[in-house]
């Protein structure tokens, strides 16, 4: 036999083998508390992750559920955490009670609710835009399947917190053609609108007469436009207006 040779102590090596997997227990519960925000249940969703609370947003008012609340708050929250870092716990939304609108669509039957948001204890404000049941099919309708966007306030809103930098929610349309989608599941009794182009400003009104309209009608017809757009919660001021006269129709449809 090799005298070089050295046994192991059956004890050592028992010893070695305990501390071995308590090492690796150690590590796993470790793993387990890092990356608890992210554990899932069976239908993924997120068991520990923290959530933002809204405040103020009466429920029956609006016809809203457990669920759409959730799904509102789910919105706000993926919103907040891509423009914020390390949100430990949960977090309030204050509604500002002057920037809530709601309307019924009858035409298409669905509800339109919007408010802005205000969350002071990480000194943010949104604006989110929920529509329910439905939210339109043409070729100016939101082309995915969320009817909850978050954006980010603008002017108009009225910016209480200016001091970050705001993202809005992932594939979020922009103001311009969510009041051109609820433009056309509007109701206007002697014109109908449309935009001149899907990536234009500018609002064509078209007035259902074949006859020149007089600069009084024409001025009303664009002041209704306007204050319809307002009760969306967004400002007329991001659009302009062109009332169609007899000869863009003539132009448009020749004999």
């Amino acid at each position: 036999m090799n005298d070089n040779v050295k046994t192991i102590n059956p004890i050592t090596v028992m010893f070695l083998i305990v501390q071995l997997i308590i090492i690796i227990f150690v590590a796993i519960s470790l793993s387990q508390v890092i990356d608890d925000t992210d554990a899932k249940d069976a239908q993924g969703n997120y068991i520990n992750q923290p959530e933002v609370e809204i405040v103020g947003l009466d429920m029956d008012s609006f016809d809203l559920t457990d669920e759409d609340i959730e799904y509102i708050q789910k919105n706000i929250f993926q919103t907040v955490a891509s423009n914020t870092q390390n949100i430990s716990k949960n977090i309030k939304a204050e509604v500002r009670p002057e920037s809530v609108k709601s309307i019924y669509f009858e035409r298409k039957d669905f509800h339109y609710l919007t408010a802005i948001l205000d969350i002071p204890e990480i000194e943010q404000s949104y604006r989110f835009f929920y529509a329910y049941p439905y939210f339109g099919d043409d070729i100016y309708a939101i082309a995915i399947n969320d009817t909850i966007f978050t954006l980010c306030l603008n002017d108009s809103d009225g910016i209480k917190y200016s001091n970050f930098k705001c993202n809005d929610s992932q594939y979020a349309p922009t103001r311009t053609i969510i009041a051109m989608q609820l433009l056309r599941d509007s109701y206007f009794d002697y014109f109908s609108v449309s935009l001149d182009s899907p990536d234009s400003n500018e609002i064509i009104i078209n007035p259902s007469v074949t006859y020149d309209n007089d600069e009084a009608t024409k001025k009303r017809y664009i002041e209704e436009v306007k204050s319809t757009i307002e009760s969306f919660g967004i400002s007329s001021d991001l659009f302009t207006y062109y009332v169609r006269t007899a000869a863009d129709i003539n132009y448009n449809n020749p004999e």
